[in-house]
């Protein structure tokens, strides 16, 4: 018995409990882990770990290396399958901590005991505190980050191991190993750096907390000695990314191999440099548009008053602030620090974040430190209203205690029912389909030139992980604008038709144009490029190639692809993928020949199309697994790289009626529709519109866009 009486038991229960939490979380997350690649930064992180590469600036080199370790260890054939089902066990060991937290943070009456047996009353409030922590666990942004392969895990991961350590020091600040709990505190800020720095924004609070519960510590000189060492011992780590880059890996974005371009890589010079610090002026409205960016992030973590639970919706920010009451009464100092770390994960990230307007994708994985906080919050919340009822003298107290515990177990049955079907990514194919789709549709040594994250990582990462179409050569037009890259580029694939030596490669660069018309010759036959044997070709195509830029200044991305263009002589088959923005190669539209999810570039203009190529990729070469399907969700990525076949298929459907083939022409709008519907894809209503009427309907088809 403990020494307040009651119902209870004392025992160390407090880890125990928490593994609860933890194993509960990781059955959830591996039930719906995602079994291959997904859009964003999955398929780019996972080729940084299979490679132990080096990923976009500033990097996140500890989630790499933990992956590539897992990696050695696992069983596991699937290297896909692996990092998806390790982001798992570092989500759920997340939800552990946050039950372990907010067991000691509800029980720091018994200080002396948990110091000494690291042990909890079991209580009914005890149960409550740790059911309540599985709110974190089944919340969407989590729980969508835990079942693919990324560094947001690792952050809210550190959040939690961050917040552990600064209450332990909270705990021993009077005594002498207080010290270490300050030299890991900053050892974890220093390791942070190298996953993806929002923690960082929680640095301030840790001066509050030194104020707060031991101020003479900062007048000790070996306070800041260990906290100091333990910082720079942190951000060492870092420098582990220039031999690993000078190793050449397959995958080594931004080449920081040297002390100069390592400090631009860290420093974020590719996207403008000034360690993207720029809080004001502001990019979009602050209340309006930022704010609520993260006020929808919270609400539909612990606020939604849609799904099963309807109105109680609520209830876990109700238990939340119920929470910082029942902390704030125990120790007011603790509720302060405690609320200091939430503004800051919070507002603090709105603020740095600075989100533009209109901006295509919510921050929300950078909200996740704030929800790591905010989940300690309800679940202390929820130990202290069954405290408070067992401490009720009335009548009603039994009835009152199983009211309030169907609803502490049901918040988190109901936020798993409510976010299953959107977060399972158990039977999602959507960006592996696209990747195989793409490569099938391309011949033998084709180059591809991508425009984007999700027209481009998902096939570097096949390639890189399973060995899928190494003849293909994927150039992403976009980084054809850092000298790194196209260094890379040479080395990687000596064969590609560019023909430069790397001080070459530094003298293309942003530079004054004027309209320029090139000639390049053609020697090969009509059936190089499945065109008819009846095509006349002439002896070269001349190409008029004008200023990218205001009319006045070129791209090195425009030079270099003229160049290759130039080099290659219509030897090696080079595609344009429907994620190229035609802005940045406009002058290329009149010779697209519009093959499915890529186009090819024919030495004609405006050439005729190939219905069988197209036929055969649109109906028997591309896989469509789960767009038809409606228990399977259909993200708003996926939805919009399908409509990309929408005009390919309108434009064999258009041909096919011009030639008198309106049956044809019905098959084929009828077998597109059914095999990506567009009342599930939504797509824009031009595209309905097309699809309805192409094939002469109700009236006047739109024009296809043949790209």
């Amino acid at each position: 018995m403990s020494r307040r009486g009651g119902f209870r038991i004392t025992g160390q229960f407090t880890w125990p409990l928490a593994l609860v939490v933890a194993i509960t979380a990781i059955v959830v997350y591996w039930l719906t882990v995602c079994r291959t690649i997904t859009w964003w930064e999955n398929s780019e992180y996972i080729s940084a770990a299979a490679t132990l590469g080096i990923n976009h600036p500033p990097g996140s080199l500890l989630s790499t290396v933990l992956g590539w370790c897992a990696l050695k260890i696992s069983p596991l054939a699937s290297r896909i399958l692996t990092l998806n089902l390790f982001a798992g066990l570092l989500a759920a060991l997340t939800s552990g901590l946050v039950a372990a937290l907010a067991l000691r943070i509800r029980f720091s009456a018994y200080r002396d005991e948990i110091r000494a047996k690291d042990s909890v009353p079991l209580t009914l409030a005890t149960i409550a505190t740790t059911i309540a922590a599985l709110t974190l666990t089944f919340g969407e942004t989590l729980w969508s980050y835990a079942v693919k392969f990324t560094p947001y895990v690792l952050t809210a991961l550190f959040t939690a191991l961050i917040l552990w350590a600064m209450l332990r020091w909270w705990e021993n600040a009077r005594h002498r190993n207080a010290v270490g709990w300050l030299f890991l505190i900053a050892l974890l800020f220093g390791l942070d750096f190298s996953v993806h720095r929002t923690n960082l924004l929680l640095l301030p609070g840790l001066l509050v907390w030194l104020l707060l519960g031991r101020a003479r510590a900062l007048n000790s000189f070996k306070a800041w000695l260990y906290g100091l060492i333990g910082l720079a011992i942190g951000l060492a780590f870092q420098l582990l990314i220039m031999p690993i880059a000078k190793s050449h890996p397959m995958f080594n974005m931004g080449d920081p191999s040297t002390w100069s371009r390592f400090w631009e890589y860290i420093s974020l010079q590719q996207y403008g440099g000034g360690w993207l610090v720029n809080l004001y002026p502001r990019k979009g409205p602050f209340l309006s548009y930022q704010v609520m960016d993260y006020l929808r992030v919270f609400a539909a973590n612990y606020c939604s008053f849609t799904g099963p639970a309807g109105v109680l919706g609520f209830l876990p920010t109700l238990l939340g602030l119920v929470g910082v009451v029942s902390i704030w009464r125990r120790d007011a100092r603790l509720a302060i620090g405690l609320l200091v770390l939430f503004l800051l994960s919070s507002f603090g990230a709105i603020v740095y974040f600075n989100v533009p307007a209109g901006f295509f994708r919510s921050m929300d994985r950078h909200y996740l430190p704030s929800l790591v906080v905010f989940a300690v919050f309800i679940a202390c919340g929820a130990g202290a209203v069954l405290a408070s009822i067992r401490n009720f003298s009335g009548r009603y107290r039994s009835e009152l205690a199983a009211v309030a515990i169907l609803i502490v177990v049901g918040l988190p049955a109901l936020q798993l029912a409510r976010n299953f079907r959107h977060v399972d990514m158990s039977k999602n194919t959507f960006a592996r389909d696209y990747a195989c789709n793409v490569f099938s549709g391309l011949p033998q040594d084709a180059v591809l030139i991508t425009g984007g994250d999700n027209d481009t990582f998902p096939l570097w990462c096949l390639q890189m992980t399973e060995g899928l179409r190494p003849d293909v050569s994927v150039i992403n037009l976009g980084l054809l604008n850092t000298p790194w890259y196209v260094k890379q580029l040479v080395a990687a694939r000596p064969g590609l038709p560019l023909g430069l030596t790397e001080d070459q490669v530094d003298q293309v660069r942003f530079s004054k144009w004027t309209d320029t018309t090139v000639a390049i010759p053609i020697s090969l036959a009509p059936k190089h490029f499945a065109l008819p044997d009846s095509t006349v070709l002439p002896d070269s195509v001349r190409i008029k190639v004008p200023p990218d830029i205001q009319g006045t200044y070129a791209t090195a991305h425009l030079q270099l692809l003229l160049r290759l263009l130039e080099q290659n002589r219509w030897q090696r088959p080079i595609f344009l993928s429907m994620g190229v923005d035609q802005n940045m190669a406009q002058w290329l539209t009149p010779y697209l020949r519009n093959e499915g999810y890529a186009s090819r570039i024919i030495p004609i203009a405006s050439p005729s199309l190939n219905r069988q190529i197209l036929r055969e990729n649109l109906l028997t070469n591309y896989a469509y697994d789960g767009y038809a399907d409606a228990n399977i969700w259909l993200d708003d990525v996926s939805r919009q790289m399908a409509w990309n076949l929408y005009p390919a298929a309108l434009t064999l459907a258009d041909d096919l009626r011009q030639q008198g083939q309106a049956d044809s022409c019905r098959m084929i709008v009828e077998r597109i529709k059914t095999l990506l519907p567009p009342e599930r894809l939504t797509p824009p209503e031009q595209l309905r519109q097309g699809l309805d009427y192409v094939c002469g309907g109700n009236g006047q088809a739109p024009a296809p866009d043949r790209h």
